[in-house]
């Protein structure tokens, strides 16, 4: 075979020579195998003592010299029928370069020989071929052809029809694997014996899975027992690496059919990791039954994957976790959970002191203060646990549990986001955790369901005015505990800053759209009744918290028309009552109150509109303030005020709200007020929806529809809504409040090629003193996808033009601001998979800039929501070779007007195995890449030290059958799906 020629070793086989050295712990796994093969055992100890006979056969035997000294087994044929051994001479193909001498059923071939029979090809320069047996003995430059095998010998004796036989000096190919006779068959035996059409058993040989030249590794065994297509058997293997023996076990076994479980990775990343080693094991489990419709057929009961994965981290200690997805009872049962944790010693971030905050401690950024050591809050114990899971349980019965949590919101960046190649399969900082199940009985007319949620968002202990939209910057802020580099060090945030959003349940009663007799109308009804959490202007702080409760009641009549052959027309009419109240809990406690800075009366100055309505730097620790006196700048920068107020005296301003009262809060710089006692309890509303759908040909329609709801005053939903709370229907209750909308599009699609396009548009039509900061008034999106028939090159294109309403309609600062949002994707993938290309442009930016915004540079570069923000991310991938592929992608930001991180892959396939290496850059240091005013001046100078983070990765991942490649989007064919002709080795 040229598998064992001579030749030389790549530097990339070298990489994968120190991989191999490292996975031999891991690669040698077993399972224990009883032998009671007592009488092969003597049989073999009889031929190791013989010489190779001569090529001569025994006419008045009934079985073959050298050959097991066993009873023919009766052979099965296609049908479960008995095959005779006569078959072979009516069946077998024999073609020899001289003439065949036949004497007494026996053929002697002294020429080159070859012998077919069934799928199986056998060729020697001499045979003596027994035409009613089947037996066959050969010599010379043997070569034995089977669906799975190819094996070169000296001599050997076969019979093709029981799928027995022996050989010498064996050199070849089984499925995947390659072996070679080395051990001295004349005083020994024979190398190689088949027991059966699936047994083997070798001596004296080497077995590799590599197929260089000179292979990188293989494996000597005193015995090795081969189930074709099932499973290996070792006795003493030693692994040699270049020739040297580096592992020995007392034995080991390998599935053939699955591919082994085992997979790993080594690396050094200098900033989080360190340096890095995982290990990882998967588990199948199947199970399978006869189809009771069809019995010759089989369903899956049940079925399951689990990964487990073990990571040892020098910066962060070891963890373990597991990826586990599942089906039981034919699908009634099935889900998917990640678990994972781990024990971060060195773990250090700044604590939030809740219970001492009060506006005259100092404040760090985020409102954080160091925790005392012996509170008994741990945050070394980092864990994920995520978990979706759907139970049918009767036919009409369903049980649905989602659960999405976390110990703290950095634990992918630290740790899982560093073991992914792509940006897609990344989670970064997990700003909200959350838990939710939900039980639904439903019918064919009707739907009973009970829902709770558990919800956590990041939070400052601070007062947030909802209607300001810089108000809650830190919150979100990429860097939100940095202070000062020489005077502050953080190790990410808290699991204290998360803070309760959600905290419900719900009951749903809901029809579907019942025809009422024979009429042309139909009717809808639902009733719905919740108990939520309403967190207030400060997360952190439960003294404001305060439980909303509620039912209400919708009914709906919905006539459709047919206007044409085109046109439908569809009206729907709605009344509806809702009670919804609030907990009697005011919106701050009055000791906050009383200490926060008064707004006097009067023609408000640049100084006091400077010194009250500015919020400290939060990069500065300052003292807070003292009732009765105003806030002092921290900069002493006189900042020209933007306008003059002489409303509303008197307010008091506690963080970045102000109060009347305790239970009153004024929006922004104006004179909205907005206390829970505005809202009614008690709230009648109606609704109607008219929609008019027009298909003006085959391929392009479109629709314009009217939304109107009107009520008979504030509910408790409009409320939340006018404090500027985007959230606030998700986080609480999707309240009925007020509505007034006109929406309007076209959709065109083609099959042939396949191309859509849609355009759409909304106007809000509600008054001036309805639209509330943050509301969207009017929006137009445009959006087109193309792919090519053979799904090669795809294209996706979509952008819309929004525009909100920014500040409170009272705040003198208010404005209209439209934003533009733009992604653009486009892949490449022909069907060679030789070469493939993607490209991902995602682009947000404001078109109108807050005329109003009094923040100083620093703050701004910090955060900063006019600033566009558009993010380009390539990826480009080639195999080289029918073994390597090599893959190059980044992320550029504008904002960084740098390349944020770029990493290149390369992975050698090592036919049951993938090699990759895996190099990448990150930039760490974002606040300083951030563009800089021209006149602010750094005291760094114009230079600043920029942190890079490295990450180098070693992997190897043992193929299993149906595995999806670790680059390309594409189909990978294992040696597990179908085997290496020998062509191809050369």
């Amino acid at each position: 075979m040229p598998f064992w020629g001579k030749g030389r070793l790549s530097m990339l086989s070298r990489l994968a020579l120190l991989c191999a050295l490292l996975t031999c712990a891991s690669l040698l796994h077993a399972q224990t195998i009883n032998d009671n093969n007592d009488d092969e055992d003597e049989e073999e100890e009889k031929d190791s003592k013989s010489k190779m006979p001569d090529i001569e056969f025994d006419i008045g035997s009934n079985r073959k010299s050298g050959l097991p000294d066993r009873p023919l087994p009766p052979n099965i044929g296609p049908f479960g029928t008995l095959r005779k051994a006569e078959e072979f001479g009516e069946r077998a193909i024999i073609s020899s370069k001289e003439n065949i001498r036949t004497e007494n059923d026996v053929a002697y071939a002294g020429g080159r020989t070859k012998v077919e029979y069934n799928e199986i090809t056998l060729e020697a320069d001499k045979m003596i071929i027994d035409m009613i047996s089947g037996d066959i003995q050969a010599e010379g430059n043997v070569i034995y052809t089977g669906p799975n095998d190819f094996v070169k010998a000296r001599a050997g004796r076969f019979n093709l029809t029981r799928g027995e036989g022996v050989a010498y000096g064996v050199d070849g190919q089984t499925g995947d694997l390659f072996f070679k006779s080395v051990w001295d068959e004349k005083k020994k035996g024979p190398s190689f014996r088949q027991i059966s059409e699936r047994e083997s058993v070798f001596k004296g040989t080497h077995f590799t899975t590599c197929d260089f030249p000179v292979p990188m590794y293989y494996i000597s065994s005193s015995e090795v027992i081969l189930m074709r297509n099932r499973r290996i058997y070792f006795r003493n293997p030693v692994v040699y690496i270049r020739g040297v023996p580096v592992f020995w076990l007392p034995w080991y076994s390998r599935n053939l059919a699955e591919g082994s479980p085992w997979s790993q990775e080594l690396g050094y990343n200098n900033s989080s990791l360190g340096f890095f080693y995982r290990l990882g094991y998967r588990f199948v489990h199947k199970t399978e039954v006869p189809d009771w419709d069809n019995p010759t057929t089989t369903r899956t009961r049940s079925h399951g994957q689990m990964d487990a994965k073990l990571d040892m981290l020098t910066k962060r200690g070891i963890g373990v976790g597991l990826e586990y997805r599942y089906q039981f009872d034919y699908g009634r049962h099935r889900g998917w959970i990640q678990l994972y944790g781990i024990r971060d010693r060195d773990r250090d971030v700044p604590e939030v002191d809740r219970a001492d905050r009060t506006p005259s401690q100092p404040v760090l950024p985020g409102d954080e203060g160091q925790q005392d050591e012996d509170d008994g809050k741990d945050e070394s114990q980092r864990y994920i646990y995520r978990h979706e899971h759907n139970s049918k349980v009767t036919d009409n019965l369903y049980l649905i549990w989602n659960a999405d949590w976390v110990s703290d919101p950095d634990i992918y960046v630290d740790i899982l986001d560093r073991f992914s190649l792509t940006r897609d399969g990344r989670r970064g900082r997990l700003f909200e955790r959350r838990l939710r199940g939900a039980a639904s009985y439903q019918t064919k007319d009707w739907l009973a369901r009970f829902m709770f949620e558990k919800k956590q968002r990041l939070g400052r202990d601070r007062y947030t005015d909802f209607s300001v939209p810089g108000d809650d910057d830190l919150e979100y802020d990429p860097d939100p505990d940095f202070a000062d580099d020489e005077k502050f060090e953080a190790d990410g945030i808290s699991r204290e800053r998360f803070a309760n959003v959600s905290k419900n349940a719900h009951f749903r009663y809901a029809t579907r759209l019942l025809r009422i007799m024979s009429s042309p109308l139909y009717y809808r009804f639902q009733a719905n009744a919740f108990d939520s959490l309403d967190a207030g202007f400060n997360r952190l702080n439960d003294e404001d918290d305060a439980r909303v409760r509620g039912v209400d009641f919708y009914g709906q009549l919905t006539h459709r028309i047919r206007l044409g052959s085109r046109t439908t027309w569809t009206n729907q009419l709605g009344v509806g009552a809702a009670f919804y109240e609030r907990e009697d809990v005011p919106l701050i406690s009055r000791d906050l109150f009383e200490q926060g800075s008064i707004r006097p009366a009067g023609i408000i100055t640049p100084e006091i509109e400077r010194d009250f309505f500015l919020e400290p730097d939060p990069h500065a620790v300052m003292p807070g303030p003292v009732p009765g006196t105003f806030v002092p700048d921290p900069n002493g920068v006189r900042q020209k005020p933007l306008h003059v107020l002489a409303s509303q005296p008197n307010t008091r301003r506690i963080d970045g709200l102000r109060f009347k009262d305790e239970n009153t809060a004024v929006l922004g710089d104006g004179d909205t007020e907005r206390s829970p006692d505005d809202a009614q309890k008690a709230y009648v509303f109606g609704d109607y929806t008219t929609r008019l759908n027009h298909r003006f040909t085959d391929f392009l329609e479109g629709f314009i529809r009217y939304n109107i709801r009107q009520g008979s005053g504030m509910s408790l939903g409009e409320y939340y809504e006018s404090l500027g709370r985007k959230d606030g229907s998700n986080d609480i209750y999707n309240f009925y409040s007020d509505r007034h909308y006109l929406e309007a599009g076209l959709l065109f699609y083609l099959r042939y090629p396949n191309l859509y396009a849609a355009i759409t548009a909304g106007q809000n039509l509600q008054g001036r003193d309805q639209k509330y900061a943050n509301e969207r008034l009017r929006y137009i999106a445009f959006s087109t996808g193309y792919r090519n028939p053979t799904n090669e090159f795809q294209a996706q294109f979509a952008s819309g033009v929004q525009t909100r309403q920014i500040y409170d309609h009272n705040d003198p600062r208010t404005f209209d601001q439209g934003s533009l949002g733009t992604n653009l994707k486009l892949s490449y993938l022909p069907r060679h998979h030789r070469y493939w290309a993607y490209l991902n442009i995602i682009g947000n930016t404001k078109l109108e800039k807050d005329p109003n915004d009094k923040r100083d540079d620093r703050q701004k570069r910090r955060f900063n929501e006019d600033k566009t923000d558009i993010d380009i991310t390539p990826t480009l991938g080639r195999q080289f070779g029918p073994k390597y592929r090599v893959q190059v992608t980044g992320n550029y930001k504008t904002k960084l007007s740098a390349w944020e991180e770029y990493g290149i892959a390369i992975v050698r396939d090592l036919h049951d195995a993938e090699l990759g290496l895996f190099l990448g850059v990150q930039d760490n240091d974002i606040d300083s890449r951030r563009e800089e005013d021209d006149d602010l001046e750094d005291d760094e100078g114009d230079t600043r030290k920029v942190e890079y983070e490295y990450t180098l990765r070693i992997s190897l991942n043992f193929k299993i059958a149906k595995d999806q490649p670790g680059l390309g989007n594409r189909t990978t064919t294992t040696l597990a799906d179908v085997r290496n002709e020998p062509q191809f080795v050369q």
